[in-house]
Formats: structure tokens, C-alpha cells, sequence
């Protein structure tokens, strides 16, 4: 998962999850990251073409103005 924080692009914060653990958290929840509350904008789950095993790549845009 790459969760982009206010749009920065640049620096988004990777999270593995190779075994597809982790919840997706859906838009408009709120979610605490790096102990800050984030209000989740959006989520696109995009295909890969790299693997085996091939991983979604899974992009969480969080915002702090809410």
C-alpha cells in the first residue's frame, strides 16, 4: 500500500503486505498514521505486471483538512 499524504506524490509511505493482510480502508474513514489522524480521500487498486506473485499496488490519498 502507498499512502499519499495531502497530495505530496513525491514521499508516499510504503507498507508491504505480500500475504494481502491488511484491510483497505474505505473512503471517507478516518485512520490514524504515524500518530496523526488522516481522513481517507480516495483508493485506486492498480495492477501490476511485475511477479511472480503479482501484487496489487493499492494508493490511499489521506488529507488532514477535514
Amino acid at each position: 500500500m502507498a499512502y499519499i499524504f495531502n497530495a505530496n506524490y513525491d514521499s508516499p509511505d510504503l507498507e508491504f503486505d505480500e500475504e494481502g493482510d491488511f484491510a483497505i480502508p474505505p473512503d471517507g474513514a478516518f485512520i490514524t498514521r504515524h500518530g496523526k489522524q488522516w481522513k481517507v480521500v480516495r483508493h485506486t487498486i492498480e495492477e501490476t505486471v511485475a511477479g511472480p506473485p503479482m501484487l496489487p499496488i493499492i494508493r490511499i490519498n489521506l488529507t488532514d483538512q477535514f
